[in-house]
């Protein structure tokens, strides 16, 4: 393989793993298995480390994935959260064992063995032995505080009897008999049921509403550290015997092991008897049972090297195909959906499985009519894996994608370089709410009293089809809905009335154009500074804008082609003027980029960002060589390791700020 066709595909792979971590961590919604995604990552870094030119930095195999939603406030982790390493075969544990050994010099390394539960990490942070934050994993470095979520778990304990600061790791899930519960209720109310627990635990903390969280009956299992002041056991064991003793839920199934041959044990016994239990494990997590070992074992920038996680084999069977239907989603995706006749798979009934696209329909050749081999890998949603070609009768049928929406009858594009086929009208019933959620976002409009759950009550009751309609609501009728009251409607109002004077990139970001970020919205509001002149843009004028690509293009092209887009921002036109200077790519930083790591004092992370960006600069996630300054606030992260082993100059937030006034700040 020569050096182009390799770099392809090593592009190629970063696309569809950052795809697929969005789909997980943001969405939860997966498209694929573990087992699926975990070989992308390991291909990517083979074929990474072939390519020495590649820059490594940009590599999504090497970095934690984010679950940042925007929502909540951010909170950095005294100690970084970062993922643990997958094996699905034994031969890989005997290699984690001899690893251990060459490492620290012992041949046998005692481990303590606990159950992998699918559920959500978190973070609760103890001051004073008060429980003061409840932070999600984030990207790793940083989460976000869902306190006041966290505080509805009963299991949870609100205050400890630690000095100082302690910070205690585990797991948010939920119950197999809660989600059953939950699920009985949607159907009997006639709604789809929500599609596995791991997901809908993670959708539950980012709920807005601690009254709704709290119905969920969320679960804790506590099972590390982060930073602790007070002293603590030496071992893993005796810590977590330590946490049960603070009143902290632990699980009950924790093994203490020496050596390879006790862990794989444990491992095929509970994946025998994993169906006995309450609650979803698709592995065995696997740790170094003292904390000194753990220490000179050290981590790489993703994962520990002292910890590895068994995943368990995904649970199949066959079925027939009866029918392929065609679902819309919120963000307008044409999802095929295969109709099947019932079997029992991972102890659930399963009738319907998504083909997740065309793409995957052609590659795995599937028909109405097949039998085919069922999965559920990690209990996320079924999926088809392979045909039975040899059982054909020569009666199945193949199957196109329809040419319409089948919920708004609108005309559907694939744009080029996507495999998603998409329905682009704004106005489609079935993404309105998507759709609303992305338009009154901090990142849109910047509605701070218009959350998911109101959008929800707004749509189904008819008051809200279009973005244009929340700016024409009945005050009156909100203020007479259950938990509403005048002064709620008041704040509605007041949100809305200040979001009638925006800047342009924050109206282009609020429309949801595909493949329209906050950087393109502002990379296009500096090139044309109206909405008027963008909407009849052509492709040339487009792609010359550095950043803005030929998908892009022809997705902005597709957008503003729709009748029903292009009416609907003349109606928005009505009801919002743009407000100051269109952001620029000239200024007191053109052409540098900057990465922040820790907390600023005299402003917010967002503040620093705007300052970088009207001043012509680029704010990225990664440090790399091509970072001009890493800006340094309290509690940096490891990303100032970074930058000191590149050399990266680094700013603290005076130098940060003197540098902007000396190059002629001003209004920034």
């Amino acid at each position: 393989m020569g050096n182009e066709p390799l770099k392809k595909r090593i592009e190629r792979l970063r696309e569809l793993i950052n795809h697929h971590n969005r789909l997980y961590y943001q969405k939860n919604s997966p498209e694929i298995s573990d087992f699926e995604y975990d070989a992308l990552a390991r291909e990517l870094q083979k074929l990474e480390a072939e390519y020495l030119e590649e820059d490594l930095s940009a590599s999504p195999a090497d970095r934690v994935g984010s679950d940042l939603t925007g929502k909540f406030p951010e909170f950095f982790h005294a100690v970084p959260m970062l993922s643990i390493d997958n094996t699905y075969n034994f031969n890989e544990i005997t290699e984690f064992f001899a690893r251990m050994k060459k490492s620290v010099g012992e041949e046998v390394v005692e481990t303590v063995c606990e159950h992998k539960i699918d559920g959500v990490s978190m973070s609760l942070v103890y001051e004073e032995g008060v429980l003061k934050h409840a932070v999600t994993r984030g990207n790793g470095e940083k989460g976000e505080d869902v306190l006041a979520n966290v505080l509805t778990i009963s299991s949870v304990p609100k205050k400890i009897s630690l000095p100082g600061r302690s910070e205690v790791r585990g797991e948010v899930y939920l119950s197999l008999t809660d989600f059953r519960r939950i699920n009985s209720l949607r159907e009997e109310q006639g709604e789809e049921p929500f599609a596995n627990p791991r997901n809908l635990a993670s959708g539950t903390l980012k709920l807005l509403d601690p009254s709704l969280v709290k119905k969920r009956h969320l679960s804790f299992y506590a099972y590390g550290k982060g930073e602790i002041d007070a002293p603590i056991p030496s071992t893993q064991r005796e810590f977590l015997s330590f946490l049960t003793e603070l009143g902290f839920p632990v699980n009950p199934h924790i093994s203490l092991c020496r050596g390879e041959k006790e862990v794989w044990e444990y491992c095929s016994r509970w994946q025998k008897e994993r169906s006995s239990l309450d609650y979803i494990i698709d592995g065995i997590v696997i740790k170094v049972n003292r904390f000194d070992l753990q220490k000179v074992l050290g981590a790489t920038m993703k994962a520990p090297r002292w910890v590895i996680a068994y995943k368990f084999p995904a649970e199949q069977a066959r079925t027939r195909i009866r029918d392929i239907v065609v679902q819309v989603g919120r963000t307008g995706i044409l999802t095929p959906v295969a109709e099947m006749d019932p079997v029992i798979l991972a102890g659930t009934t399963v009738r319907r499985a998504t083909l997740h696209n065309m793409d995957e329909i052609r590659r795995k050749d599937i028909r109405v009519g097949d039998l085919v081999i069922v999965e559920k890998g990690g209990d996320i949603i079924p999926k088809v894996t392979a045909v039975v070609k040899e059982a054909r009768s020569g009666d199945e049928t193949a199957f196109s994608m329809p040419s319409v929406c089948p919920v708004c009858k609108s005309t559907v594009e694939q744009l080029p370089g996507e495999v998603a086929w998409r329905c682009v009208n704004i106005a489609c019933p079935a993404q309105v709410r998507g759709r609303l959620e992305n338009f009154v976002s901090k990142a849109g409009l910047d509605m701070d009293n218009i959350g998911p759950r109101l959008l929800e009550v707004l749509v189904e009751s008819g008051m809200v089809h279009h973005f244009s309609d929340l700016f024409h609501l009945d005050y009156a009728v909100l203020a007479r809905m259950e938990g509403m009251g005048e002064k709620s409607a008041d704040n509605i109002r007041a949100s809305v009335e200040k979001s009638r004077r925006v800047p342009l990139d924050a109206f282009l970001t609020a429309l949801g154009i595909p493949f329209v970020g906050k950087k393109g919205a502002r990379l296009l509001a500096a090139k044309f500074g109206g909405i008027s002149p963008l909407m009849d843009a052509t492709e040339e004028d487009l792609t010359g804008i550095e950043g803005i690509g030929e998908k892009t293009a022809r997705s902005i092209l597709s957008f503003f082609r729709n009748p029903a887009n292009r009416e609907e921002v003349r109606r928005l036109l009505d009801e919002v003027a743009f407000s100051g200077e269109a952001p620029g790519q000239e200024g007191v930083f053109a052409g540098k980029k900057f990465v922040i790591t820790g907390t600023l004092r005299s402003m917010s992370r967002q503040e620093a960002e705007k300052r970088i960006v009207n001043g012509g600069g680029e704010v990225t996630s990664s440090v790399s060589a091509k970072t001009s300054a890493l800006i340094v606030g309290e509690n940096p992260g490891s990303k100032l390791d970074k930058a000191r082993k590149l050399e990266i100059p680094l700013w603290d937030e005076e130098t940060f700020l003197k540098e902007a006034r000396g190059r002629g700040e001003e209004s920034l």
